[in-house]
């Protein structure tokens, strides 16, 4: 087995085995916080096609959804409302 096949074997076991523990600690643990952005191309009566945009998060009842989640979740927020004000359609005066 020469050095290149070794080095990689290794650095393969080694990222399954990081993503086997990320598993474990996720099913373990559960989510401590999320946020989501959706975008959906609605209809008018008149016929004419938009973009809508909504916000969702929640963070769990945790020590870590309490303080990171917070922190993540005003974050995501943030970047919400700047994507709504480059979004955000003109206005016929």
């Amino acid at each position: 087995m020469t050095l290149a096949t070794m080095t990689i074997s290794i650095a393969t076991l080694l990222t399954l085995l990081a993503a086997f523990s990320v598993a474990l600690v996720n099913r373990w643990y559960g989510e401590h916080f999320s946020s989501a952005v959706e975008c959906r191309k609605v209809m008018e009566a008149d016929g004419q096609e938009h973009d809508h945009y909504s916000f969702t998060a929640s963070r769990s009842n945790t020590f870590i959804g309490h303080t990171v989640g917070r922190a993540y979740i005003a974050f995501a927020a943030v970047r919400y409302d700047h994507l709504m004000r480059k979004h955000r359609p003109a206005t016929s005066v």
